[in-house]
């Protein structure tokens, strides 16, 4: 028998415009909405993920851009790090 996992929930505070919330209340019922802002916002989480790893893949293509970070990393060993006694 397969458990299903709950998921902890907890409660926030928004402030949205009338218009909006007039709007929300036209398409989804009162007690829909919870779930309809966390569908909301998981959809925009995603997209902004997508276009944060499209940009790391878009930097990481920048030959210039790495070329100057493996001159950076190359003076990583140049002793500076390291703590003197004199």
């Amino acid at each position: 028998m397969r458990q299903s996992r709950r998921v902890k929930h907890s409660n926030i505070t928004l402030s949205l415009s009338q218009e909006l919330i007039a709007e929300l209340h036209h398409f989804v019922k009162k007690r829909g909405i919870s779930k309809f802002v966390e569908e909301a916002v998981t959809e925009k989480l995603q997209l902004k993920k997508s276009s944060i790893e499209e940009q790391y893949i878009e930097a990481a293509k920048d030959e210039e851009r790495n070329k100057v970070f493996a001159e950076w990393e190359a003076l990583s060993g140049d002793g500076l790090d390291e703590q003197n006694d004199w």
